[in-house]
């Protein structure tokens, strides 16, 4: 993979395992033995622009959608039976705000992106806490300003978390 899909699957990864997204003690098979593992692939079709916050999205989704496959007494996976979902316990959100001169906004398009000062990616919590963060962009964020575009996200994670399902 290239460098752009290292960065997208490290931010995405962090926002998850950061906010305890799974309750992983539930993924125990035998303990000391064997553990059930998760794997998210994200295959871009098509980018006009803030994959980041998408491909976020994405794998929320996916996650809130896993059914756990059911397992013989031996600890096999039986085909084509499942024994609930997986155990997902916060929903973080990611919201990229972008700056350009003195002005913040969302969502940004391909064409914009290309021209912002600066991005912030910060994963939020149901609760507003906030699990991670990812600096993009060549300028310098002044701290009011970096409290502004964390307060911007808080406020729109919690529109967008009504949305996944």
């Amino acid at each position: 993979p290239g460098e752009d899909a290292i960065e997208l699957a490290r931010v995405v990864d962090r926002g998850i395992r950061e906010s305890k997204t799974v309750e992983m003690e539930k993924l125990v098979i035998t303990p000391g033995e064997k553990v059930r593992s998760v794997f998210i692939d994200i295959y871009i079709i098509d980018n006009q622009g803030n994959l980041l916050d998408a491909a976020a999205l994405a794998a929320l989704t996916a996650l809130l959608n896993t059914r756990m496959p059911k397992l013989d007494i031996e600890g096999n996976i039986v085909r084509g039976e499942h024994e609930g979902k997986l155990p997902v316990v916060h929903k973080p959100i990611t919201v990229s705000v972008c700056k350009v001169g003195d002005k913040l906004f969302l969502d940004p398009s391909k064409e914009e992106e290309s021209v912002i000062d600066a991005k912030l990616s910060i994963a939020v919590r149901e609760d507003d806490k906030i699990c991670a963060m990812q600096k993009q962009g060549s300028k310098a964020i002044e701290f009011d300003v970096i409290e502004k575009m964390v307060d911007i996200a808080i406020e729109k994670s919690k529109e967008l978390r009504k949305l996944v399902k």
